[in-house]
């Protein structure tokens, strides 16, 4: 068999077997409920045992739809998307009149380490086969430093996944001043890095497949975001998120 056939033949098989394939990279965009779009494409994914991936990146809710393909938990982002993030618990605009976030992520993450008390469903994300995976695969999860604002991508372990997670989603103005990560507190990536291409081709890879939860025309200053912008920014300042 000619070499270039032999090559492509392999490859082939590898993506039947679910196989990483060297230069490889999914990235993952975050969005909130828009997140649901990624969620059905994985998990129809996961159906089909596809994940030929050597590096994955996910930002925000990006990061939680790979968590759960890398666990191999069909289901886990759909159901934590329409229940959890629908929840009066999640987001309540009266919190921040008594002095808490807008955003409740630390009832969320309760809920994402739990089992459920009869067993019978559970919201549990099952690290230790997520880490069996990221043995021959790497997982980033993306953040923002809220001190310059500069990107950060972190290895995902059995202590700080969840951690990292919440890092992630942690939208200034709506969850304090974000989730400490050594020394920094880290959050939203999507502020520094919602498509984190460039950072998958300084890593190496070749190949990368994008999913994204806004077409590539969208146009971010929307005028919500405008209204938003003059509450929140005085006539002197303005935090840096904005």
């Amino acid at each position: 068999m000619p070499p270039n056939i032999a090559a492509k033949a392999t490859e082939t098989k590898n993506l039947m077997n679910n196989t990483p394939i060297s230069h490889t990279a999914l990235v993952a965009e975050g969005g909130g409920h828009r997140g649901i779009f990624t969620a059905g494409i994985l998990d129809a994914w996961l159906e089909q045992k596809f994940n030929p991936f050597k590096l994955l990146i996910g930002t925000s809710a990006g990061a939680q739809n790979l968590s759960s393909y890398i666990t191999q938990q069909k289901g886990f982002a759909n159901r934590s998307i329409t229940e959890f993030s629908s929840s009066p618990k999640f987001f309540s605009l009266s919190r921040p009149l008594k002095g808490q976030s807008t955003v409740d992520l630390d009832w969320y993450f309760d809920q994402v380490a739990i089992e459920s008390a009869d067993n019978s469903v559970t919201h549990q994300l099952d690290l230790q086969k997520g880490l069996t995976q990221l043995e021959h695969r790497q997982l980033l999860i993306s953040t923002t430093n809220s001190s310059n604002y500069q990107a950060s991508f972190f290895n995902p372990n059995q202590e700080n996944w969840l951690t990292l997670l919440k890092a992630s989603s942690a939208l200034p103005l709506l969850y304090r001043e974000g989730v400490k990560i050594n020394d920094d507190f880290q959050v939203d990536g999507g502020l520094s890095a919602p498509l984190p291409v460039e950072e998958a081709y300084k890593r190496g890879a070749r190949k990368i497949v994008v999913l994204r939860t806004l077409p590539k025309q969208y146009a971010a200053h929307t005028p919500w975001v405008n209204r938003l912008k003059s509450w929140v920014c005085s006539s002197k300042q303005c935090p840096k998120a904005m």
